[in-house]
């Protein structure tokens, strides 16, 4: 700032207090990006739902009001967020000068081929019935995000075959979608149904119940020794799934 032809610093902003998130368990880097958006106080869903499937890695099911959009897709975002942050930071710290060989190998034959970085797992799949909703839980996620280094793409029904390549060429370790590629679900430890209700519904129940039935093989196939948890998030706005569903115990 400039007053009478002298040069005066700006005060620094005011420290923003972010300790209810905190004890809740969110990282650093997230905590920051839900600061710039003024989101200083967990909602009810947050508060209830981020604990358990933080610190305790809990299956969620989670009833919130649709007008309260953001706070729901918030409760689920987050803990695959920290959960994933967790895994690269403990991947990084771990990796010997074996794995470093191997790596820099892999890297330099993909640049060859025009690739220029390694390929990563997809790691979380969020799946929701419409094309805007999967917008909005990607904008949301990217914006708590966006200190990361996470990738996180949206893929929709109608989608050019280009585009979607383009998408899934980034290898993004999260995936919102209203449809998804089953040869990728192998590496998958996260797996949100949102607005459950409406996904059991005619014209989503067979792709929903491919995609479970799917996953359920892949995790047999891998066996016991091998098997990684997969932690699963079921949300809606009331929560009223058919007995059809409930049914086939997935």
């Amino acid at each position: 700032m400039v007053t009478d032809n002298r040069l005066v610093e700006d005060p620094p902003e005011p420290m923003v207090d972010m300790s209810a998130w905190e004890v809740l368990g969110v990282p650093k880097e997230v905590q920051r990006g839900l600061s710039e958006q003024s989101f200083t106080t967990p909602t009810p869903i947050q508060t209830l739902s981020l604990p358990p499937a933080i610190f305790h890695r809990r299956d969620i099911i989670g009833a919130a009001e649709t007008v309260r959009f953001r706070g729901k897709t918030l409760a689920f975002g987050i803990p695959i967020l920290t959960h994933i942050l967790g895994h690269k930071s403990n991947q990084e710290a771990g990796e010997t000068t074996e794995n470093t060989t191997k790596n820099n190998a892999t890297e330099a034959t993909e640049t060859g081929n025009g690739t220029s970085k390694l390929k990563k797992p997809l790691l979380a799949l969020i799946m929701t019935p419409t094309r805007e909703l999967v917008i909005q839980i990607k904008n949301h996620l990217k914006q708590a995000a966006k200190h990361t280094s996470l990738e996180i793409v949206a893929v929709v029904g109608g989608m050019a075959p280009q585009k979607q390549q383009r998408l899934l060429n980034k290898c993004p370790e999260i995936i919102v979608a209203t449809r998804e590629d089953p040869c990728r679900l192998e590496h998958l430890r996260y797996l949100v149904i949102d607005e459950a209700d409406r996904m059991v519904e005619q014209g989503h129940f067979q792709e929903l119940s491919s995609i479970l039935e799917l996953i359920q093989r892949k995790r047999q196939y891998e066996g016991t020794a091998k098997r990684r948890h997969l932690q699963k998030f079921i949300f809606s706005a009331t929560l009223t799934l058919p007995k059809s569903f409930k049914r086939k115990g997935k």
